[in-house]
């Protein structure tokens, strides 16, 4: 692309756009989690050295991405830049943010920078050696404001949202409406988590057809998945469950879960084994995504999660 005219933006919408949207979850959690940058004065000026000697070109070319991006209707749209690229990452978000100010263009959602030039903040080396790598910049788009051939339709619920939700039966191509797959969910999770009524939560699950996916290739059936629950009321006092942002697509709900408990008995589930307990509040932080089947029930789960974190959490870092 040359700098004084911008392609035409090339749009591909992905037949999967629920994993689309686990996807850019996930990166958004795993930026959200990172430490906070302190950008003080000296870290200014290093910043504005950088986007002076970022070639114009370049700089160009990402923001005619971002616009094409904006103009074909998407309004969630995230910037990721390695090495020099990571530079390019950060003026390109300042411009696009300015840009957005000024009503032009939905703001970006999120940057993140996987970046050499970050550390002239730390007194790295100088931007003007920094800037000789080879770089990559990506931008990222999801939330398309004016969707894609209507093959499969997806609809977004969060907590506050939930009950306000109005669309109709079958509205997102699944027998069973989105509230009631939500409504569905958040009871099976609270039943897995309190164990007041095994019976009741049997009839949330297809419990000879349920396979729980795991990482690293742990997979187990609907008794591995009770097994599991009773090792944590087992182990942990007062119990919560938490669902977060909420995507359903026809049969498929994406969403953040957030387990809490007091660890004060031995957990015998843990990642790396059997740990005694150490009397603090733990969190399980996880990506999920459910297939139900016409029924309502659970017949399906993926789960993604930080295992290093919740060792720390358990007081295993060692391990």
């Amino acid at each position: 692309m040359s700098a004084g005219k911008p392609a035409a933006a090339t749009t591909t919408h992905h037949s999967e756009h629920l994993a689309d949207r686990a996807a850019m979850l996930t990166m958004r959690t795993m930026i959200g989690l990172q430490p906070p940058a302190d950008l003080g004065p000296a870290g200014r000026t290093a910043f504005d050295e950088l986007m002076t000697k970022t070639p114009s070109a370049a700089v160009d070319d990402a923001e005619a991405a971002y616009l094409g991006l904006s103009a074909a209707g998407f309004s969630c749209i995230a910037i990721v830049g390695d090495c020099a690229g990571g530079g390019l990452a950060l003026v390109t978000a300042a411009r696009m943010t300015q840009a957005a100010r000024d009503g032009m263009t939905p703001s970006p959602v999120a940057a993140c920078v996987m970046s050499q030039p970050s550390r002239v903040v730390e007194g790295g080396p100088s931007v003007k050696a920094l800037l000789q790598y080879v770089s990559f910049l990506v931008v990222v788009a999801g939330c398309a404001s004016t969707p894609p051939p209507p093959a499969r339709t997806h609809s977004t619920i969060t907590e506050g949202t939930m009950n306000t939700a109005t669309e109709g039966t079958r509205a997102n191509g699944s027998a069973l409406d989105s509230k009631t797959l939500v409504a569905r969910l958040k009871k099976a999770g609270e039943l897995e988590v309190s164990g007041a009524d095994p019976a009741e939560t049997d009839s949330y699950f297809d419990t000879k057809q349920y396979r729980f996916h795991g990482q690293d290739g742990f997979e187990v059936d609907y008794t591995g998945l009770t097994d599991y629950f009773k090792a944590i009321r087992a182990a942990f006092d007062d119990r919560s469950i938490r669902r977060g942002i909420i995507v359903v697509e026809g049969n498929n709900v994406a969403c953040q879960t957030w387990i809490e408990g007091m660890f004060v008995r031995e957990f015998t589930q843990s990642p790396a084994g059997s740990l005694p307990p150490n009397g603090k509040r733990v969190v399980f932080d996880l990506l999920n995504i459910f297939r139900f089947d016409d029924q309502g029930r659970i017949v399906e789960e993926w789960v993604r999660t930080d295992n290093r974190s919740l060792l720390r959490q358990l007081g295993a870092s060692g391990k």
